[in-house]
């Protein structure tokens, strides 16, 4: 399945996590083609909008976070926050 970037300003931690949480629940309880329920590793990276983090240095580590999620057994959500 393709990976998906997703930029979403004035989102806090919190909110951020509990809405992928909630994502996750949805997909690994839905039938993919007959297959049944599926795994979903999520990768998230924060900064504020007054830090000095570049935003290509932020989406580098969500997506290395997603790949630490996979690796670390599926089915997680893994981030790195710069806040």
């Amino acid at each position: 399945f393709p990976s998906h970037d997703k930029i979403t300003p004035r989102i806090d931690i919190q909110q951020a996590y509990l809405s992928a949480e909630r994502l996750q629940q949805r997909l690994t309880t839905t039938l993919v083609n007959g297959i049944g329920p599926i795994t979903v590793s999520i990768g998230l990276s924060f900064r504020s909008s007054d830090t000095s983090t570049d935003i290509k240095h932020v989406l580098k580590e969500a997506d290395h976070n997603l790949y630490r999620a996979k690796l670390e057994g599926r089915n997680c959500i893994r981030y790195t926050d710069h806040t």
